[in-house]
């Protein structure tokens, strides 16, 4: 066999094993999703004489919120969704009316986005009636589909933040100490926090914007593409198309003779 025809050969099976390479890995490497931020544990174990770890990641437990019409709803509602989550009260004469006229803004960009769902948290369920819900999301525009101003329904406030967001603190005391935090926190499908972004700029929210997009369109690993399907596939047709390619060679060449 002439060099010239094992070169043709080679090139035949390297080339779409190598574009393929090129393409899956410069196209993963040019997205960054955001990437899991609270864990809950470490668990290792021994696979095949090696320890292997894997990283439990916190999940926002199933919060069931009294909300802006009374009702009685809860985030597994929410099942599919990705979820922009913040805390406030309607009594809040600082950061909370830019928070949530900022998250407003998000709403409008957001308009046709089923798959995006803001939760807001009062901090003060003692004042903050169903009534007086209604009317501060009717006075800041908020279109009431998507986005759900609640207290909280047999959860501590306390734990929710401490334990869920991390948004307090233990004080010396053996107390929490809440943190009147202006963060807006990013859920993923699975409710896992994968970012919180400041509340009260802007310019991170819009950040925030193009994040949950990344977020609410990443694979998991059940639906991931079925790489070595393809790289065999790949190799498959390369084998058909040199065999195609010498049989035709010796067609050629017994015509010749």
């Amino acid at each position: 066999m002439k060099i010239s025809t094992i070169f043709a050969i080679l090139i035949c099976m390297l080339l779409p094993l190598a574009s393929y390479w090129v393409v899956k890995n410069y196209t993963e490497n040019n997205v960054t999703i955001p990437k899991k931020y609270f864990y809950d544990s470490v668990k290792k174990d021994t696979v095949n004489g090696k320890i292997v770890t894997d990283t439990v990641w916190h999940r926002v437990k199933n919060l069931s919120l009294l909300n802006q019409f009374g009702d009685t709803v809860n985030l597994d509602q929410l099942k599919g969704k990705v979820l922009m989550v913040n805390f406030f009260f309607t009594h809040c004469p600082t950061i909370c009316p830019t928070i949530t006229t900022n998250l407003r803004k998000v709403q409008k960009t957001l308009a046709n986005d089923t798959a995006v769902h803001i939760v807001s948290i009062s901090l003060d369920p003692k004042r903050d009636t169903t009534q007086r819900l209604f009317k501060y999301a009717n006075q800041y525009g908020i279109k009431h589909d998507n986005w759900w101003l609640g207290t909280l329904v047999n959860d501590s406030l306390e734990q929710v933040m401490y334990k869920e967001f991390k948004a307090a603190y233990v004080r010396e005391d053996g107390n929490l100490e809440l943190d009147h935090t202006t963060n807006v926190y990013l859920l993923d499908k699975n409710r896992i926090v994968r970012k919180f972004y400041d509340g009260m700029d802007s310019t991170e929210l819009f950040y925030m914007i193009n994040d949950a997009g990344l977020v609410k369109m990443e694979r998991t690993t059940r639906n991931k593409p079925p790489f070595a399907i393809l790289i065999a596939s790949t190799v498959i047709m390369g084998a058909v198309f040199i065999f195609i390619f010498m049989r035709n060679r010796n067609k050629k060449k017994y015509a010749t003779t």
